[in-house]
C-alpha cells in the first residue's frame, strides 16, 4: 500500500478557476452586447465596459437606443442579447437606466 498526502488548497484552485470563468463570460457577454448595439459614431457600442462584475454603458443616449430609436436594432436588444446569452437567467430587473 501507498499513501500520498497532497497539499493543496482546492478551495483557492476552485475560486481562481471561477474568477477566470466568470471574467470570461461577461467579456463575452459584452463582445454580443457591442455587436447588437446600433452604429453611428460608434460612441455607445465602444462604451460597454465591466466595472466591479457590472456590465455598464454610461452614453447618455443608451436607453432611447435600448427603446428603438435606431432603425439598426429592435427596441429592448439589450435585453434580448443578455437573454440570449448561454446560462444567463432573468432574475428581477435585467436592465436599470440611472437617471
Amino acid at each position: 500500500m501507498i499513501k500520498v498526502k497532497v497539499n493543496v488548497n482546492l478551495e483557492k484552485e476552485f475560486n481562481e478557476i471561477s474568477k477566470k470563468r466568470k471574467a470570461e463570460k461577461l467579456l463575452s457577454i459584452i463582445a454580443a452586447l457591442k455587436a447588437e448595439t446600433p452604429v453611428d459614431t460608434g460612441n455607445a457600442r465602444d462604451n460597454w465596459f465591466l466595472e466591479k462584475n457590472v456590465i455598464v454603458n454610461n452614453v447618455e443616449y443608451i436607453q432611447q437606443l435600448n427603446e428603438g430609436t435606431s432603425q439598426q436594432a429592435p427596441a429592448y436588444f439589450i435585453e434580448k442579447t443578455l437573454l440570449a446569452q448561454k446560462g444567463v437567467r432573468p432574475s428581477g430587473t435585467i436592465v436599470r437606466f440611472n437617471k
